[in-house]
């Protein structure tokens, strides 16, 4: 008989997740359910570090992601009842599969026998079984977070969190994911447009925050000092921010991490993106959760940050984020070449490191029949960076290569007149060559 697993490797908000659609699942199969909980493991050698953490003058400014042992979470007993040391037997995976109804899903096991069943981090009402009723899966998933049992250092920080909440009573949260997506620290702020959906930029925050100026509002995220910015930035008497109620500089990661999505669960409305901070949080609270990007439209999105971007003092982290943000809105919305241009030569100022923006500038060139300026660019960056440059463009994430959208005008505009376009189209056939290679043995 199948075993319901979560095997994720990556952050604690991801495998929580993937922990309680498993035992959702499970209890809708009347299955027995397993998890592992391995060290973490980065998605790239240069991603982000466990437990990274940024102290300036003596205070904790950016926060990373935190894994700790299973043992330091949950409590014995737990342990003693869902934890699977390895994995010994045949797994099928339903992360990205998309079944129209639960019978397809079912008739899939009968023909094919495995030992474990592995879960996603995603939906399973929305975005794997299409006849889950979302209500009731998020009910579900409410109560089967209060069936996990967790170590007595974590009930502790999670008592320390409610008593904070049930005092301050009626708010609205507003989480800013800063972390991978948007620091020098790791590399997935090269990834293209991968991560930059999960992070937010500090204009957008504001934007949201002059929305709601009535509520009481707190800001949440991992980049501490960009969020003591944006509160001090509004100006308003009811804009509070985590650290306001609890002190990073005392607390682990792990800690940080506990505390901020029990305090989130309690806020009557969420905003925030897809990450799993997040939704884990809204999985626990069941509250309205909407999206910092749906709050306005791409012209809404254009003058926000265009408005606040020099007036608002951040990191050059947080400015090249927030540049190519507007880079990425101008497109849709058709603002002129000069203007892309300029968004992506400040986003380069300030992260001079980051050949995402060089890519898309010989982009937008090539794209503008700008040919013979394409093919100077790219002969300056090629003598200078050549390696840094090509490693860019072919970065795998995990929705695959993530700059292959881009790869077909290199090649329309190769010839002989324009030797450094034709070099990097040359480099494109290489590569996709040996990536079908790859498939071919695999």
């Amino acid at each position: 008989m199948s075993i319901i697993i979560a095997n994720r490797t990556d952050g604690t908000g991801s495998r929580l997740i993937s922990l309680m659609n498993a035992m959702y699942l499970a209890k809708i199969l009347n299955k027995q359910v397993k998890f592992t909980w391995k060290n973490y493991i980065p998605f790239t050698k240069d991603s982000d570090t466990n437990n990274f953490r940024k102290v300036e003058n003596d205070n904790v400014s950016i926060l990373g992601l935190c894994v700790e042992s299973h043992t330091e979470i949950f409590s014995k007993n737990f342990i003693d009842k869902y934890f699977l040391e390895s994995i010994n037997g045949s797994i099928f995976g339903i992360d990205g599969k998309v079944y129209t109804n639960f019978d397809l899903f079912l008739k899939e096991l009968k023909v094919n026998k495995y030992d474990y069943i592995s879960v996603p981090l995603s939906d399973l009402s929305t975005r794997v079984f299409k006849d889950i009723d979302d209500l009731e899966y998020r009910k579900y998933m409410q109560n089967i977070w209060k069936d996990i049992e967790f170590s007595e250092s974590v009930k502790k920080i999670v008592n320390m969190a409610k008593q904070t909440c049930m005092k301050f009573k009626d708010f609205i949260c507003i989480h800013i994911r800063s972390g991978d997506a948007i620091y020098d620290y790791a590399e997935f702020r090269k990834f293209n447009l991968q991560s930059i959906y999960h992070a937010t930029p500090c204009e957008i925050a504001i934007g949201i925050i002059q929305k709601n100026k009535n509520k009481n509002i707190v800001l949440v995220g991992d980049d501490l000092l960009s969020i003591r910015q944006i509160a001090k930035f509004c100006n308003f008497k009811n804009v509070f921010v985590m650290e306001d109620f609890r002190n990073s500089n005392q607390l682990s990661n792990m800690e940080l991490f506990f505390y901020d999505v029990i305090f989130m669960s309690y806020a009557k409305i969420l905003y925030g993106t897809n990450s799993a901070v997040v939704r884990l949080a809204n999985y626990i609270g069941n509250q309205k959760f909407i999206n910092n990007y749906s709050v306005f439209n791409e012209k809404e999105l254009y003058d926000i940050i265009k408005e606040n971007i020099e007036k608002f003092n951040t990191s050059n982290s947080q400015k090249a984020f927030s540049y190519f943000h507007l880079f990425i809105v101008s497109k849709k919305i058709n603002i002129s070449k000069e203007n892309l241009i300029e968004f992506l030569e400040k986003a380069l100022e300030y992260d001079y490191e980051n050949d995402k923006y060089r890519i898309h500038l010989i982009d937008v060139l090539l794209n503008h029949n700008e040919f013979s300026k394409a093919n100077e660019m790219l002969k300056t960056i090629l003598l200078t960076r050549e390696s840094e440059y090509l490693k860019t463009l072919f970065l795998k994430g995990w929705i695959g290569v993530v700059y292959s959208n881009l790869f077909d005008i290199y090649l329309k505009s190769s010839c002989l007149q324009y030797p450094y376009i034709a070099y990097v189209a040359m480099h494109i056939l290489k590569f996709r060559t040996s990536l079908q290679i790859q498939n071919l043995n695999n």
